[in-house]
């Protein structure tokens, strides 16, 4: 047997464990991405004023540098705001769907269930 205590929660280690270290500071992940973009937006610049390489897009404004970007950004900020909104209007109260414990009393009577007594020859 091994002497190694074991809890009940492990540190995944690998590529799993830089995920679940890098997920535990969400600023990093963050400045990251910020940082990303930055180069991008850079790279975009510099390679094509510089390298003799020309844009050749649909319209004329898909040409300017870091155009892709701020289209990107501006729609994916429409949608968390739209988002936000369709939240108020679809959003229902708490326990909203949730389905009730209590059956109703039995009256007696019979509701077409399926629960028949058949009668002579096989017919109602």
């Amino acid at each position: 047997m091994s002497t190694q205590s074991h809890t009940s929660e492990t540190t995944p280690t690998g590529l799993a464990g830089f995920w679940h270290r890098l997920a535990s500071h969400p600023e990093r992940i963050f400045w990251v991405l910020v940082g990303l973009c930055v180069f991008l937006v850079v790279f975009d610049f510099l390679y094509h004023n510089f390298s003799g390489h020309t844009k050749h897009g649909h319209f004329s404004f898909e040409t300017i540098v870091g155009f892709h970007a701020a289209y990107g950004f501006g729609a994916f900020a429409f949608v968390v705001m739209v988002g936000s909104k369709l939240r108020g209007v679809l959003m229902r109260p708490e326990g909203y769907y949730d389905v009730s414990r209590q059956e109703p009393p039995d009256d007696g009577h019979d509701h077409g269930h399926g629960h028949h007594e058949v009668s002579e020859g096989g017919h109602h």
